[in-house]
């Protein structure tokens, strides 16, 4: 009895030192092959190269969206500006769409205190006779004004900060023709539709 317990354990051994000795160099091969194969690599690439241009599509898609809001914000914030600005002067404010004044509001626009003593009174183009300039803008070059609802694309806050008049609109478009709709109230108070 004792000498099978003997021999089984001598197995047992002989047959951990095979195993262990196995594993050892199958390890070895393996540090020999360790890498990526060019099937592998090619694979990788090909997937990334997919997500990257699915990705730079759906920028360019969002850009023209992107720019009509910063209009939207820009001119939102020329609007709060003039009328806190008219207020706090105890004056008048204008903004101006066509500050060359040909007809056509194409991206500038100028905001800026009238006090009324200009040469032309006080219903102006520009600044005159150092009125302030409260801000100056102009549009992202996706985004346009299609139309205004106010008499030669100009808007007045009074002293009290009221739009001189009824309600008046200023509407956007980008290229992808997404149109808005900013709404200047009587009140002074501006909304986008």
């Amino acid at each position: 009895m004792i000498l099978f317990r003997n021999m089984k354990i001598i197995a047992f051994n002989l047959s951990q030192k095979f195993f262990t000795q196995e594993i050892i160099d199958d390890m070895i091969i393996h540090q020999k092959s360790a890498g990526f194969t060019l099937v592998e690599i090619l694979v990788v690439l090909s997937i990334i190269t997919i997500l990257s241009v699915a990705s730079i599509s759906n920028l360019i898609t969002n850009v023209p969206r992107y720019r009509l809001r910063q209009a939207i914000t820009h001119i939102m914030s020329t609007l709060q500006s003039a009328r806190l600005r008219a207020i706090k002067d105890n004056s008048y404010a204008v903004i101006n769409f066509d500050p060359d004044g040909n007809g056509h509001p194409d991206g500038d626009y100028i905001a800026f205190v009238d006090n009324g003593s200009g040469m032309h009174g006080d219903w102006i183009w520009q600044p005159e006779n150092g009125e302030p300039l409260i801000t100056r803008g102009r549009l992202p070059r996706d985004v346009r004004i299609t139309r205004t609802t106010f008499p030669k694309h100009r808007l007045r806050f009074n002293s009290q900060g009221h739009l001189m008049g009824i309600n008046r609109s200023i509407y956007l478009k980008n290229t992808n023709d997404v149109s808005k709709k900013i709404t200047v109230y009587a009140s002074g108070n501006s909304r986008v539709d």
